[in-house]
């Protein structure tokens, strides 16, 4: 019995077919990427949206700390709900209501592939989101 092998193009096909998909039915799709060289992120976790920029004519969005995907999913759903109301995000904005808790984000511009994204700066355990006064670990993996 033989097993059938899956192509690149025919992968390559599959994640197209997938993007278009998401992008019809939320307006923005998702990556998952650990980028080995640090080309993208300070941290080697490339976690970034596609399709907002062309939907909202906004940046899109990246986070550079490892999260678990379906945190990370919600967090960029919070920010492109926010998006299609009307807001307009920028670097150093700070925003609450979007992770919970009481807790605070802010952004810095990026670039991730060549393109201009806001990354989301996430809290420390002790809720700073300045470079200044967050953790080492934190910072280094969001700010470099």
């Amino acid at each position: 019995m033989s097993k059938a092998k899956c192509t690149s193009a025919e992968a390559l096909d599959a994640h197209d077919r997938w993007a278009v998909e998401c992008m019809e039915k939320y307006g923005f799709y998702i990556h998952f990427v650990f980028d080995e060289d640090f080309d993208n992120s300070p941290s080697g976790v490339n976690l970034h949206t596609h399709g907002i920029s062309e939907t909202q004519d906004h940046r899109d969005f990246q986070i550079t700390i490892p999260l678990d995907p379906e945190i990370a999913r919600g967090i960029f759903h919070n920010l492109y709900d926010r998006v299609k109301a009307g807001h307009t995000f920028e670097e150093g904005d700070v925003v609450s209501e979007i992770i919970g808790g009481g807790m605070k984000i802010t952004f810095i511009e990026a670039m991730e592939c060549g393109r201009p994204v806001l990354r989301v700066i996430l809290p420390d355990s002790g809720g700073n989101i300045k470079r200044s006064t967050m953790n080492r670990e934190w910072r280094t993996a969001q700010f470099g």
